[in-house]
């Protein structure tokens, strides 16, 4: 995941540290601390993706548009870059860049 993610800021033209927010599936708490542990996270960037997942459980990748809609409705828009990622079957990584 750092790979790629640091391959699509060079596309984007952005350094990754320009990311503020993460919006990211689901998928379990064992999916979640690898998103934390291989980016480098804090534990409360993905405050809205444990709260689905204690809410909901996983619910395939599409789950990750239930954190944004968590995330928009609770985050104040600031102007900063984010990413959501999702994973998908067969091994599917998705990701989107977005400003808030």
């Amino acid at each position: 995941m750092p790979n790629v993610l640091e391959g699509a800021c060079a596309k984007w033209k952005i350094d990754r540290e320009d990311i503020i927010h993460y919006v990211v599936h689901p998928g379990g708490a064992k999916v979640l601390s690898a998103y934390n542990e291989s980016l480098g996270l804090v534990k409360d960037k993905l405050t809205y993706a444990y709260d689905i997942l204690a809410a909901y459980g996983n619910m395939s990748s599409s789950s990750v548009l239930f954190v944004l809609e968590k995330f928009i409705a609770e985050t104040p828009p600031t102007g900063d870059y984010g990413v959501m990622l999702a994973l998908g079957p067969g091994f599917s990584a998705e990701q989107v860049l977005f400003q808030w």
